[in-house]
């Protein structure tokens, strides 16, 4: 796998934040004005770009971030002159499907990590496990809403506040303090994330009318992917 530099590690944790934030953005937002602008003015390829770089992405998961930055540049022409409240209907309409799991064979098992390990829906051991981590780590959850702490939306924006930590380190020529920051965002991955998240994904890929959330859910579960297999290499050699 390349190795980013030191000089570049600030940029990459910068730029990995910045597609956390994205996707955190979408499950934790509903859609609106401000909503629509942000989906139709984004660079999507740009931003994943910056976030993946030179690594040596697998297959599989090229594959399904190729194919979900082309659905969401699709949306992005496809919508342009559709009348702004209409859009804002038709994702709402969507986004109630695919988040909220109003009832079986309407949409997937609601996004929380307690409901996809087979526990309560409320406040769940998963959903203890995660809201520790929060605490011990300084991030407010109150941020987004009244969600439980293991809501997918949560759980992004939490790794999207690690990446940025990470890079306020390395940017203070931190390199133990990013480094440790770096490891929580792996052992956050793996023990909670890939656990459950890309499950759902798939689920949501199904039954997502809108090619907005089609895309969305390939990005999510292949970003997710490829941060766990990135991070274990280098967590492993130390960087």
């Amino acid at each position: 796998m390349p190795k980013p530099s030191f000089n570049n590690m600030y940029q990459l944790a910068e730029a990995r934040s910045h597609v956390y934030q994205l996707l955190a953005s979408v499950y934790n937002l509903l859609p609106n004005a401000d909503f629509v602008k942000m989906i139709l003015h984004q660079d999507i390829r740009a931003l994943f770009n910056s976030a993946v770089g030179d690594y040596s992405v697998p297959s599989l998961q090229q594959k399904e971030l190729e194919q979900g930055i082309k659905e969401l540049e699709s949306f992005q022409k496809q919508v342009s002159k559709v009348n702004q409240e209409e859009l804002i209907t038709r994702l709402g309409v969507d986004r109630t499907r695919l988040f909220r799991g109003l009832k079986r064979g309407y949409g997937p098992p609601p996004p929380y990590e307690c409901v996809y390990l087979g526990g309560p829906i409320v406040m769940g051991e998963a959903a203890m496990q995660v809201k520790e981590m929060y605490s011990d780590s300084g991030y407010n959850t109150k941020l987004n809403g009244n969600e439980p702490p293991d809501y997918v939306g949560i759980e992004l924006d939490f790794l999207r506040f690690l990446c940025e930590k990470e890079a306020e380190a390395w940017q203070a020529d931190d390199q133990s303090k990013a480094s440790n920051y770096r490891k929580k965002e792996y052992e956050f991955l793996c023990n909670h994330v890939v656990e459950w998240v890309p499950r759902f994904c798939k689920e949501a890929l199904t039954h997502a009318k809108e090619n907005f959330y089609q895309g969305i859910a390939r990005l999510t579960e292949g970003f997710v992917l490829i941060e766990t297999e990135r991070l274990k290499s280098m967590v492993a050699e130390g960087h």
